[in-house]
């Protein structure tokens, strides 16, 4: 009995001394690798710019969580955007209506089916790419300046040409337009709803007014 029992201990031993070289070779492994890819100077530059995209895009964000939330607080309370003389035409309340529409979706605090916590799918806007990819669906594309009967069949085929100055103008275009949407919140009779007030707080108009284009642009 005195036997096995040494004997079993001795097994013991070898075994987790296996697993313990095995663990350390493994780490040494790893940092060897680790150190061939700090070597990469593609590697190396691809970092850099995914760390200065992260920047930028928290940047951006911040400048448009106001307008994310202004969305939500319309359509929480069922308000819909109506023409302003001299600040707002009929043709272009529905680009509007279409922008607070995917504002709302944006920069969420619980995630869901139509709720992202980033600004991923407005930044998938300004390339142009659809969010309803299928070649039938009917979208509005609110950042496109071209006459929508016209380039409606182009504009909707998924593509990923898209220039830098195309996507420069698409976002110079929502920069207007969420001025435009901040004008509106400072204009009384700008947003139609039942009741006889004003749908958006004064404190929200403010986060507003303090939006940094350059941050966008």
């Amino acid at each position: 009995v005195d036997d096995d029992g040494g004997g079993g201990g001795e097994d013991d031993t070898v075994e987790g001394g296996g697993e313990l070289e095995s663990w350390k070779q493994c780490k040494k492994d790893a940092e060897t690798r680790k150190q061939e890819c700090v070597k990469d100077k593609g590697l190396v530059k691809a970092l850099i710019l995914e760390k200065e995209c992260e920047g930028l895009e928290m940047e951006m964000a911040r400048a448009m969580l106001p307008f994310c939330e202004l969305a939500r607080v319309l359509d929480g309370k069922g308000v819909r955007l109506v023409e302003v003389a001299g600040l707002v035409t009929s043709e272009e309340v529905p680009n509007l209506q279409e922008v607070l529409r995917r504002l709302k979706s944006s920069l969420c605090r619980k995630p869901g089916a139509d709720a992202c916590p980033g600004i991923r799918p407005i930044l998938l806007d300004f390339q142009g790419i659809p969010r309803d990819p299928s070649p039938n669906a009917f979208e509005i594309d609110p950042f496109n300046d071209q006459p929508s009967n016209d380039s409606y069949q182009e504009d909707t085929i998924p593509t990923t040409i898209t220039t830098e100055n195309e996507i420069r103008n698409r976002v110079k275009k929502c920069c207007s337009q969420l001025q435009t949407l901040h004008d509106i919140a400072k204009t009384k009779g700008g947003f139609y709803m039942d009741k006889n007030e004003s749908p958006v707080s004064s404190s929200a108009i403010r986060e507003c007014s303090n939006l940094d284009t350059e941050s966008l642009t």
